[in-house]
């Protein structure tokens, strides 16, 4: 059996997921900025979020085909270490896919017309950015996995997560400063009000 058709939507899947992650970090730039949630912001991601979906599908339904046709061929497929990662760091962006429907779009629907930060304690800012870190991080991980095939026998499947988990935290890290640099900063300077001109002294009559 030809693993032709399962390549065609393995690529499919993965460039619906990836290319509509990419679009959405994009717009994510914006907002982390300071710039004022829109409709329309609302609207593109609601556009974008069956397209996720399915991409997913197609990259579940594709990996197990493979895994099946591997077996039934007596392939070493079952033994790739990078197949391994790569299946558990799907299996993380697929329940990922989840938080970022409660978190990330729950938070672009109640500060409509704010910014994206506007009412948020830093626990759940904290929660949101994690969860556009550990998206991000993983499609694109994903996405170089799948396609340089020398990581094949590069290293075990635990030095593959283990280099997503510190792009994870480099992601997050980096979202974080930018929050505390354009929110965090920009509201203490505003808080504290512009200066106040200090009086100049009289003179005093002799």
């Amino acid at each position: 059996m030809s693993k032709s058709p399962l390549l065609v939507l393995h690529l499919v899947g993965l460039a619906l997921s990836v290319g509509s992650v990419l679009a959405l970090d994009l717009r994510l730039v914006r907002l982390l900025c300071g710039g004022r949630i829109a409709p329309e912001d609302l609207g593109f991601a609601a556009f974008l979020k069956p397209l996720v979906r399915a991409g997913l599908v197609l990259l579940w339904i594709s990996g197990l085909g493979f895994l099946v046709l591997g077996h039934l061929n007596g392939s070493d497929l079952l033994a790739n270490p990078k197949l391994h990662a790569k299946v558990a760091i799907v299996a993380v962006l697929t329940l990922n896919g989840v938080a970022v429907e409660r978190h990330a779009f729950g938070a672009l629907a109640r500060n409509v017309g704010r910014r994206l930060f506007d009412g948020l304690s830093q626990g759940q800012a904290a929660r949101l950015l994690l969860v556009a870190a550990v998206s991000a991080a993983g499609w694109y991980a994903a996405l170089v996995m799948g396609a340089v095939r020398e990581l094949n026998v590069l290293a075990g499947a635990e030095v593959f997560l283990l280099a997503y988990g510190g792009l994870v935290a480099g992601a997050a890290g980096l979202l974080w400063g930018i929050k505390r640099l354009v929110y965090d900063a920009g509201d203490a300077a505003a808080e504290a009000g512009p200066l106040q001109a200090v009086p100049s002294p009289q003179a005093q009559p002799s």
